[in-house]
Formats: structure tokens, C-alpha cells, sequence
């Protein structure tokens, strides 16, 4: 899939899980319990996988987008094992997230 692009990986995750990188190695997305997940400052070195299985908006004035992403460190880290993360327009994406998408295709 094209990088770097919102619309690109909401059409992916509108057909299917879709596969992403984040760097996960900072303490903002470790110790996420709930919201939307948009920090200040985050590296964009991916070096963590999750999945994106949704998207929507909300927030403080319901416009914020975000990606609905399922995390593999169970139902006590986040919201029940997801997380809700901040779509802020196309390149890198917050904590890279933009940067590096894939999921299975068939012919």
C-alpha cells in the first residue's frame, strides 16, 4: 500500500484488518489507558506491529480522526487491548503509523 497517506489506509482497514508499525518504544503508548492517543512528541522508527481494524471520529469537538487498532498486549493494557489513534493528516502519521502498512491480498 501507498505510504504516508489517511486516505489510502482507511480504504485498507474499511475492507479488512490491516497490519501497521508504531513506535511503541515510549512511555505515552505503554501506559495508554484511554482517548484518543495523539502526543506532543513521539518517534516515528517503527518497532512494534498492531493491527488497525476500524477508524471514527471524536474527541472534544467529535472531529478529531482517529484509527481504531487492536494491540497484542491483551485487555488490560488500553481500551479493552485497543487504542485510538489520532489521524492528523498524511505523512508519517503519529508514532509512525502512516509510514508502513500491509495486509494479504488475493488475485
Amino acid at each position: 500500500m501507498p505510504p504516508n497517506s489517511v486516505a489510502q489506509i482507511k480504504a485498507a482497514v474499511a475492507e479488512q484488518p490491516t497490519c501497521i508499525g508504531i513506535h511503541a518504544d515510549n512511555l505515552h503508548f505503554q501506559f495508554y489507558d484511554k482517548g484518543i492517543f495523539n502526543p506532543k512528541h513521539c518517534k516515528t522508527e517503527e518497532d512494534h506491529a498492531i493491527t488497525a481494524v476500524g477508524y471514527g471520529k471524536g474527541g472534544k469537538t467529535g472531529d478529531q480522526e482517529f484509527l481504531i487498532v487492536r494491540n497484542s498486549w491483551g485487555a488490560d493494557w488500553g481500551e479493552a487491548g485497543y487504542i485510538r489513534i489520532a489521524l492528523n493528516g498524511d505523512g508519517e502519521g503519529v508514532c509512525g503509523i502512516l509510514k508502513d502498512s500491509s495486509r494479504p491480498t488475493t488475485d
